[in-house]
């Protein structure tokens, strides 16, 4: 697609550090990574989200994120996250789907943190329905019952800490 920074990486017009690359995806570092190790897979076909991917290519953006989380452990991390973004809302900075493969390591610094919200067991209940109803009339193979369940215990509240770093960009091409 016509000015999408990931489309031009992929077609070798924007260098990258790049790790790895079959005829479906591409896997670079990150430029501006959260942690050393910290790659992004790229689907060479333009798409926004994962929600326009068709079903095979994201089982094949999975398979690669696999691997991958199989590498850097072996590497040397301590755990991993994956992290993809649909819509702004949730922090899409890009037009073109990107999934980071985020390394972890004991004292990173990278903190992925929210306010918990507090929820009464109607509230629970209300949006239970609505997204098994919603999941239901799409056709969706796993129904979610509509028995009554027992309400979790909430977990008790830890003292809040401020990350260090955030992943989310500001700055940088993408």
């Amino acid at each position: 697609m016509e000015g999408c920074i990931f489309c031009s990486i992929v077609e070798g017009k924007t260098p990258s550090f790049k790790v790895f690359e079959n005829p479906q995806f591409l896997v670079t570092l990150d430029i501006n990574p959260a942690t050393k190790g910290h790659l992004i897979v790229i689907p060479k076909m333009h798409y926004k989200h994962v929600i326009e991917m068709p079903e095979p290519e994201y089982q094949g953006l999975c398979s690669v994120a696999r691997a991958l989380m199989v590498m850097l452990v072996d590497y040397g991390a301590k755990g991993v996250n994956l992290l993809y973004s649909i819509g702004e809302a949730a922090g899409q900075r890009s037009s073109h789907l990107i999934m980071h493969v985020i390394p972890r390591y004991d004292n990173d610094k990278v903190h992925l943190v929210w306010e918990p919200q507090k929820l009464t067991e109607s509230d629970f209940r209300a949006i239970q329905s609505a997204i098994a109803a919603k999941i239901n009339t799409q056709g969706v193979p796993q129904q979610i019952k509509q028995e009554p369940q027992q309400m979790p215990q909430p977990v008790p509240e830890q003292p809040k800490q401020e990350p260090t770093i955030r992943i989310e960009r500001r700055t940088g091409a993408y």
